[in-house]
């Protein structure tokens, strides 16, 4: 008979406690905060783009929330040394506030209030930064199209901002016109695609990407098929020996399926 009664408070306790975890709220997911990092191709060899390049930006921003940052940056003849980046920018992270306290809340309608709020916030910092690109992306003509040495800024910017996921955007037509190569007279098969890529990991120029997701908008002027796959080749071994994540199909024409 005691026996009995131990098994039935036992069961009992474990039944409260069952029940008591059941009822306990659940915890809300932590958030995460992306760095996107968008480099604009200005050579010559990209005006007839130039409109679609802007109006891809608005892809972008569409997946920028709040705590992202975003950063633009130029393909020119002289990337990695450009003084200026043009767009360098972080949203600021939402924390619902009493507005009479200015503690945190979890009160439902002022959570929403407070939201609605911030939304607007964020939109009015996206069109300015719409107005901050057309400053130059209509503008500005480079001479020559440093793409490598861009992808050294790129590795900058990640290690600058310690973000859960960094996302790289290129816009360029991917044809590298630089004092080391010149991919408008070059053959590139593989093993021309080998040796570029061993001679820039020899002379320590392979940007560090691991982990970064890359797309590709390479919309190409007096670019035969043949030629627009062979430089394709080339961006998605070279992004990978970079540690990059670069899939072939986020390697296109233009922007599309862009959703992070």
């Amino acid at each position: 008979m005691k026996k009995i009664i131990i098994m039935i408070l036992l069961f009992a306790f474990l039944y409260v406690l069952q029940s008591c975890e059941y009822i306990q709220p659940k915890e809300e997911p932590k958030p995460t905060y992306k760095t996107v990092i968008v480099l604009y191709d200005l050579s010559d060899s990209t005006i007839d783009f130039r409109n679609d390049y802007y109006n891809a930006f608005d892809k972008i921003l569409k997946s920028i929330n709040h705590g992202d940052n975003l950063v633009v940056a130029k393909i020119t003849d002289h990337s990695v040394s450009e003084s200026v980046v043009p767009i360098d920018h972080t949203f600021p992270k939402f924390t619902p506030l009493d507005p009479m306290s200015k503690e945190p809340t979890d009160n439902d309608m002022l959570i929403k209030k407070a939201k609605a709020k911030a939304d607007n916030e964020i939109e009015k910092e996206k069109e300015k930064l719409r107005e901050d690109l057309k400053k130059f992306i209509f503008k500005e003509r480079a001479k020559m199209t440093a793409i490598m040495s861009s992808l050294q800024v790129a590795d900058r910017v990640s290690k600058s901002y310690k973000s859960d996921k960094t996302v790289l955007v290129i816009f360029s037509d991917m044809i590298e016109e630089s004092s080391n190569y010149n991919f408008t007279k070059a053959n590139l098969d593989n093993a021309s695609i080998r040796k570029i890529i061993e001679k820039e990991a020899a002379a320590f120029r392979l940007p560090d990407l691991k982990g970064i997701k890359v797309y590709i908008a390479s919309a190409a002027k007096d670019v035969n098929d043949n030629k627009y796959l062979n430089v394709q080749r080339f961006w998605l071994e070279y992004l990978k020996r970079c540690g990059a994540d670069l899939k072939k199909e986020n390697y296109g024409s233009s922007l599309v399926n862009f959703n992070e």
